[in-house]
């Protein structure tokens, strides 16, 4: 069995934003993400990840793409769906709930 360190959320804002290649997803419901998120995020809800609107936003599949989502919009789910388009340097950015700092609305 592999094990891999948890990162938490706000160690993946801090990736995204010393990367010059990272995307940092929210993969929560649109109603979660408008009640607050962190800037800069873009929201594509778990249940909306299609081929259409993921490759027409992100054409580069080798850029890094980081997904935070909540305890019911689990980032991992969110992180299987993009590797199956190809985008193989997804990953998993923890959870909203465990966020400290501010939120933008």
């Amino acid at each position: 069995m592999l094990f891999f360190k948890k990162i938490t959320v706000n160690e993946t804002i801090n990736k995204v934003r010393t990367s010059p290649n990272a995307v940092l997803i929210d993969c929560r419901s649109k109603e979660e993400f408008s009640r607050g998120h962190v800037a800069g995020a873009i929201n594509i809800p778990v249940g909306k990840i299609t081929k259409e609107r993921v490759i027409n936003r992100f054409p580069d599949k080798e850029c890094e793409i980081y997904i935070v989502g909540s305890y019911t919009d689990k980032p991992s789910t969110a992180v299987s769906a993009f590797k199956k388009l190809g985008y193989k340097n997804t990953k998993r950015g923890g959870y909203m709930e465990e966020h400290h700092g501010l939120l933008s609305r």
